[in-house]
């Protein structure tokens, strides 16, 4: 039976955040129904500039890379700097449930926003803070970006690189957005034992720890000599786990975990059944052992044939597989739009574009009519919001006209450019 509650509904969110990580964190809050309130500097969060870099349109009013993280929000621009700009950060503050943040400590005090100043006016807030190196250790107070931290320092990058090539080019904020669900996950928890008790946390994640628990399977080989003369040839443990170029030069990626289980489907899909009982490759143990000559082997099959030829000789044998796709391919995905994996948003000027939902759903719940996988655009609400918070009409006038605050009003706001 369906219900148009969503889990959060009513739980207020103060966004304090920028960049990727804690803005894909609240809009995921957002995304299960929270009240969320991005509130940003009055020349806006500096990641609405990110798309010039690739090309991307980065207009006041379209804006599809910061969008992509800063979904089911409602946005306002405030002059932190100025007595104003803190008083409405105190106000949202005061009543709000969770609070997300990756300001670094220093600047927090100067707003007056640190976990220490807010709870004694808010005991019951979940203060969520993420950092780049955490909060302790002799880099804690170092910034940290998705490229460096997360890929560089835990590993990933050469993790994944190629013999006589440079590290593996990181891919744009993905670590970021793995970040951002261990962190939701983590203030959910302190949220659930709030609302209970009354009283509230400060949840502390960072890109470096989330890196760490996502690449934790490759640390533990690592402790044991997996990674072995590095870079290796190519990745892969044994010949079911490797990538194979077919004819037409798309790239196929096998994932047979177990020889003992796989290798004698994957012969029968490469019609060299001959191989099957071969000692050499039987085994995991035996494959690993002799991983390039089986490698080789399977290379020299699955060139002769095209991709299309291979997915259904594989499907056939229910040996695991996938094309590698370019990420230009995923927006005309049917698996990815039956699913809801996508969302169109449609801006102002008539341009569509697919952007990605949180990874998952709920089967009874509908989400509300007037929720938007748009991002606000800067100041979108900032009358709104701050009516709510007892300032009266007059009062957010002197505030507009004294630029403490940024009202969206159409393409003129344009103070992020």
């Amino acid at each position: 039976m369906e219900t148009t509650t969503m889990p959060l509904k009513g739980v207020k969110v103060m966004d304090l955040s920028i960049y990727v990580a804690g803005p894909a964190c609240s809009s995921i809050l957002g995304y299960m129904g929270a009240d969320v309130i991005k509130i940003e500097p009055v020349k806006g969060d500096p990641y609405r500039l990110s798309g010039r870099g690739y090309g991307v349109p980065a207009e006041p009013d379209m804006n599809p890379i910061c969008d992509s993280c800063n979904g089911y929000k409602r946005g306002i621009a405030v002059d932190f700097r100025s007595d104003e700009g803190k008083e409405i950060l105190r106000r949202i503050a005061s009543s709000a449930d969770i609070i997300v943040t990756n300001y670094r400590d220093k600047a927090l005090k100067a707003m007056g926003m640190d976990y220490e100043e807010i709870r004694r006016v808010n005991p019951k807030v979940v203060y969520g803070y993420f950092s780049g190196y955490g909060t302790k250790g002799p880099e804690a107070d170092r910034p940290g970006f998705d490229a460096t931290t997360f890929f560089s320092r835990s590993g990933f990058a050469m993790r994944g690189t190629y013999k006589n090539e440079p590290p593996m080019a990181t891919i744009s904020a993905a670590g970021d957005s793995i970040s951002s669900l261990g962190f939701c996950v983590g203030i959910l928890g302190a949220y659930i034992r709030a609302r209970e008790t009354g009283v509230g946390d400060k949840v502390l994640s960072s890109l470096y720890g989330n890196a760490l628990w996502v690449m934790g399977i490759s640390i533990a080989q690592g402790q044991f000599g997996y990674v072995g003369p590095f870079p290796k040839e190519r990745p892969g443990f044994i010949a079911l786990s490797c990538d194979y170029e077919c004819s037409d030069h798309s790239w196929i990626r096998i994932c047979g975990m177990s020889a003992e289980r796989y290798w004698g489907p994957l012969c029968k899909a490469i019609e060299r059944e001959d191989l099957t009982e071969d000692a050499r490759f039987a085994t995991s143990k035996a494959q690993h052992d002799n991983l390039e000559e089986a490698r080789a082997i399977v290379q020299a099959e699955f060139i002769k044939q095209p991709y299309e030829v291979w997915a259904g000789r594989l499907s056939k044998n229910d040996v695991p597989f996938e094309r590698n796709c370019l990420t230009s391919e995923i927006s005309s995905d049917e698996q990815a739009w039956s699913n809801g994996y996508l969302e169109k948003v449609v801006y102002e000027n008539g341009q569509d574009v697919a952007l990605t939902t949180p990874p998952f759903s709920y089967q009874n719940t509908v989400p509300d009519a007037d929720q938007k996988r748009r991002g606000p655009y800067l100041g979108e609400d900032t009358r709104d919001v701050l009516t709510e918070y007892g300032f009266t009409s007059d009062e957010i006038d002197v505030l507009i006209a004294g630029q403490k605050v940024l009202q969206w009003q159409g393409q003129e706001a344009k103070s992020h450019a």
